[in-house]
């Protein structure tokens, strides 16, 4: 009696000496055929149907789309882009700045720990970007800072310690502050909005 391996190794070669590739290639083609020649009849019956169905399923998804980049402010970030293109001097983060600080004051009127934290973080961005357009180089804050001359902004180390608790609010190492605390921080960066004639 064959090993089993011969026996299968047997089987294996009977498979590939008989197996006829042309044979199994228009069978495929026979398959793929009588499946089109099944279906396009039932297509062309609902035709105009299956043209609305898919105009309707794109309109619903190109809806759904816009109503997202809606919401993400997409649009009016690309139009600040714009803006930062076409005009230059303080006047292309003036508008920026007026936006992002509304926000930060709308959120340090609350009691809600939260959007205390938010506010510190938006200030912070803010001012990321104010030194970035005014030639200021530095992959962070931080570094940022270090390019600052002397006397450019009086409360450069409030400044620092303020980016030292954004950061610590990224690494979740922050302790928890008072509203009036937040405000404190926040005032650092108003300052230096107003030197850079930002905000009044």
């Amino acid at each position: 009696m064959k090993p089993i391996f011969l026996a299968l190794e047997d089987t294996m070669n009977d498979f590939i000496n008989n197996f006829d590739i042309e044979k199994a290639f228009r069978s495929i083609l026979d398959v793929i055929f009588t499946a089109r020649d099944t279906v396009e009849p039932i297509f062309d019956e609902y035709r105009t149907l299956l043209y609305i169905v898919g105009g309707l399923v794109s309109l619903l998804f190109g809806g759904i789309s816009f109503w997202l980049l809606v919401k993400s402010k997409f649009f009016i970030s690309k139009a600040d882009d714009w803006a930062d293109a076409l005009f230059a001097g303080n006047t292309l983060m003036k508008r920026r700045t007026l936006r992002g600080w509304k926000t930060i004051v709308k959120d340090l009127g609350t009691d809600d720990a939260k959007k205390h934290k938010d506010a510190i973080l938006l200030a912070d961005l803010i001012f990321g970007e104010i030194l970035r357009l005014a030639g200021y180089r530095g992959q962070t804050v931080h570094e940022r800072l270090d390019q600052v001359p002397p006397g450019v902004l009086p409360n450069i180390e409030g400044l620092r310690r303020a980016h030292k608790m954004r950061d610590a609010f990224h690494k979740g190492t922050a302790p928890e502050l008072t509203r009036d605390e937040a405000i404190a921080i926040v005032g650092e960066y108003r300052r230096a909005f107003q030197e850079f004639g930002l905000i009044d």
